[in-house]
C-alpha cells in the first residue's frame, strides 16, 4: 500500500475468528494487517505482516485497537 491509495473499512465487522485484512489503530497512522483469531474463547491473536511463513507474531487482541475489516482498496495510477 502506499500513502495515496483509498481502503473501505466495515466499522461493523470486527469479527477475528473469521480471519481477513483489518485495520488497526495505531494512535498516529493507520495499519493493515492480516488477523486470525483461532479460538474465540482466547485472548489471542495471530498478526501477519510478510507472506513467509515466518512474517507474524501473536499477540493479545484486547491491546489491538481494531477499527474493523478492510473489504476493498483503491489504486490511483
Amino acid at each position: 500500500m502506499t500513502s495515496s491509495d483509498f481502503v473501505i473499512i466495515d466499522t461493523a465487522d470486527c469479527n477475528l475468528t473469521k480471519a481477513g485484512i483489518f485495520a488497526i489503530d495505531m494512535a498516529d497512522h493507520v495499519r493493515f494487517r492480516f488477523l486470525e483469531q483461532p479460538d474465540a474463547n482466547e485472548d489471542h491473536v495471530f498478526v501477519r505482516y510478510s507472506s513467509s511463513p515466518d512474517g507474524g507474531f501473536t499477540q493479545s487482541a484486547s491491546s489491538l485497537n481494531i477499527m474493523g475489516r478492510a473489504i476493498w482498496k483503491f489504486c490511483l495510477i
